[in-house]
């Protein structure tokens, strides 16, 4: 998968996340649409930080995700490197050790990971000139 699809598919995901949050008060989802939100969001996360480092050539398909996050802060501003990571971790723990709900609110977790998807803030380098 291309960096660009891997882009496509990070929206996608987060467009996915918003939609099973709208559809939260609906009886079927009723105690569920947390949990889905919450993958959802951190598989769109996942699928962004990979494809902003393939677009930089780094060959990133077999790396854990922990390493992945870190990795991030050579292509992202560094706020948002942090946030990327942060975010990451939060739905994490969330989705593996506590009730979702208790420790993060996962429709804000939605919306942080849609302005990082969507704003796309990446590190500006500057090259040198090689004169002087």
């Amino acid at each position: 998968m291309s960096a660009a699809e891997r882009h496509a598919l990070a929206k996608g995901l987060i467009a996915q996340a918003d939609k099973v949050v709208d559809a939260g008060d609906n009886v079927a989802l009723q105690g569920l649409w947390p949990r889905a939100a919450a993958a959802l969001t951190r598989q769109a996360l996942e699928t962004y930080a990979r494809a902003l480092l393939e677009e930089e050539g780094a060959l990133v398909e077999d790396v854990r995700f922990g390493p992945l996050m870190l990795a991030t802060h050579a292509v992202m501003e560094a706020e948002s490197a942090r946030e990327l990571a942060q975010l990451w971790a939060q739905l994490s723990e969330c989705l593996h050790h506590t009730e979702l709900g208790t420790t993060l609110d996962v429709r804000v977790a939605v919306q942080r990971a849609r302005k990082l998807i969507e704003e796309d803030k990446r590190r500006v380098v500057v090259e040198e000139d090689d004169e002087g």
